[in-house]
């Protein structure tokens, strides 16, 4: 099995492993590449490279020629190497690197393989796509595969028109068309912005105007689309001149509106601006567009729709016999994504934000994220109570404390509830949990422990010495947020503890006890239930 490391050419940050055997075939490393990046570009319009140097060594990472690789620059020996003989896909690795190359073993602290668009990628491309039409009292909205632009997933799609949905579009027609001003369409990642303004572009009278979509996400390259009556025109752009050569297109007999998509506070779109010689015109008549993050019951409004749910069933999980316990089901990881709850599955979605959550080495970054604002309807980055609960136990107690200071003065519903369980697991699991009474006094401490996200009492749990939190998956797990198994799960002493906030605990009662007698097998009379559970205080939301 190798590892090797690629690049991108013309890609800053692009350096990405692949493990593969040496006996594929560089069309399978294509394959797997694309499954490791999810380039925006099919698998047949680029080249690969075996990134040899003059030497007849491998391109060492701390290497003048790899230091402007990762900046997305071309140093001279980049282009040697891309100007030589590609890599023919009906070959093997071992035929390229090692037969025909003499390459050494590779390693780490290296580049073995460069990445490189070919030429067709960047020529134009057009097909007929008439306009659709747009009803601001539609509840759905229709997109075929072939109507979807760059940076929306190119899938045949239902979209649910919720309220933001046709807010959104009214103000790109009425701000943006009708009275000029220059629209941001704000929010969150996954909420429909995308999508949204899609719809918009296709809707738009082609007779008298012409749209441009320019999505900047695949970084160094733009995407660029041009619906220009009945033709849809498609190409990707990879310099500022290029660019230039869309955006002044001579042609006034029709107004033009150009959409940028994937922009984030990161990118420099300055070489448009300076196209239009209205950067500071532009900025003084910009008007602004929030997108809020979706609630339950708008996930709930949605499905109940049967065609829509048809579609998105695939997404929810195990089939029950109530969809609405489907939907709330996938809530757990999904949270206020639709992307995440209606085009990923639950374990792609755990998969996409371990990731996301294991690149964040930033904590600043991190706690900016939790920021609230005033504004009603605001749904921080966050998303779901998963993510919240994995970033308390990455992060621990200490940083968890940072991130509910801000939430004391306003109301952030991705995370109200949360944040007591999330701080209560990273206490168990980066350090001693103190367990006070309503006054604050320490009564003991519970010992540093490991947690353990799984459904159910895992069968190896008899191996462990030491104390172990199990603390279950399942959004609607009854009965118990967590079981504390002290050594191997043999059953002396049952305890039910209920850990209440410090500043609650006075004012804590327990409802009506239901399914007496159950625990008689572990020594619990019947009826005393209430009276032997316990009730304990823990330095929750606020010390």
């Amino acid at each position: 099995m190798l590892t090797l490391f690629c690049a991108i050419v013309g890609t800053k940050g692009s350096v990405f492993s692949v493990d593969i055997d040496a006996n594929r075939s560089v069309y399978d490393l294509k394959k797997e590449m694309k499954a490791k990046k999810l380039y925006h570009f099919p698998s047949d319009q680029f080249q690969l490279f075996v990134a040899k140097m003059t030497d007849g060594n491998w391109l060492k990472d701390d290497a003048p020629a790899a230091l402007e690789l990762k900046e997305g620059k071309k140093h001279k020996d980049i282009q040697t190497v891309v100007g030589g003989e590609k890599m023919d896909v009906t070959r093997t690795l071992q035929y390229w690197l090692f037969e025909k190359n003499k390459m050494p073993q590779p390693s780490t602290g290296q580049v073995h393989v460069l990445v490189i668009a070919s030429k067709d990628f960047f020529k134009w491309k057009s097909r007929l796509l008439r306009p659709h039409t747009y009803d601001p009292e539609s509840k759905y909205f229709w997109l075929k595969k072939e109507d979807t632009l760059p940076g929306v997933l190119s899938e045949r799609m239902m979209l649910y028109c919720r309220p933001n949905f046709h807010e959104q579009v009214e103000f790109l027609r009425e701000r943006v068309l009708k009275e000029g001003h220059q629209g941001w369409i704000l929010g969150p990642s996954g909420t429909g912005k995308s999508s949204t303004a899609t719809v918009f572009a296709l809707t738009v009278d082609r007779n008298e105007w012409e749209v441009i979509w320019i999505d900047v996400a695949l970084n160094p390259y733009c995407r660029c689309v041009r619906l220009i009556g009945d033709e849809r025109m498609s190409r990707t752009i990879d310099n500022a001149k290029e660019l230039e050569d869309v955006l002044q297109v001579d042609d006034n007999s029709k107004h033009r509106v150009v959409l940028v998509d994937g922009w984030t506070d990161e990118d420099d779109l300055s070489n448009i601006a300076k196209i239009f010689n209205r950067h500071f015109d532009l900025l003084t008549r910009a008007m602004e567009y929030l997108v809020y993050s979706w609630t339950l019951d708008e996930y709930l409004a949605a499905t109940s729709d049967d065609m829509l749910f048809r579609v998105v069933e695939p997404y929810l999980g195990d089939s029950v016999s109530d969809r609405s316990a489907m939907v709330k089901a996938k809530y757990f990881y999904a949270g206020r994504s639709c992307r995440y709850m209606f085009c990923y599955n639950s374990t792609d979605v755990v998969n996409k934000l371990h990731v996301a959550l294991d690149s964040q080495s930033n904590y600043s970054c991190l706690f900016a994220m939790f920021k609230t604002s005033a504004f009603i309807g605001v749904v921080k980055p966050v998303i779901s109570r998963f993510a919240a609960m994995v970033i308390g136990v990455t992060w621990g107690p200490n940083k968890i404390n940072d991130i509910m200071y801000p939430l004391n003065d306003y109301s952030n519903s991705a995370l109200n509830g949360w944040m007591f369980e999330l701080k209560f697991f990273a206490s168990i699991r980066n350090g001693d949990l103190e367990i006070v009474d309503a006054a604050g006094n320490i009564h003991e401490k519970w010992s540093r422990s490991e947690v353990l996200k799984v459904d159910g009492i895992p069968h190896y749990l008899y191996l462990c010495r030491n104390p172990v939190w199990i603390m279950p998956q399942k959004w609607n797990e009854g009965g118990y947020d967590a079981i504390m198994s002290d050594q191997s799960f043999e059953i002396k002493t049952l305890e039910i503890v209920f850990v209440v906030e410090r500043r609650k605990l006075n004012g804590f009662k327990f409802s009506t006890v239901t399914g007496e007698g159950l625990l008689e097998p572990f020594g619990w009379q019947k009826f005393t239930e209430a009276g032997r559970a316990k009730k304990v205080g823990f330095r929750g939301l606020l010390m």
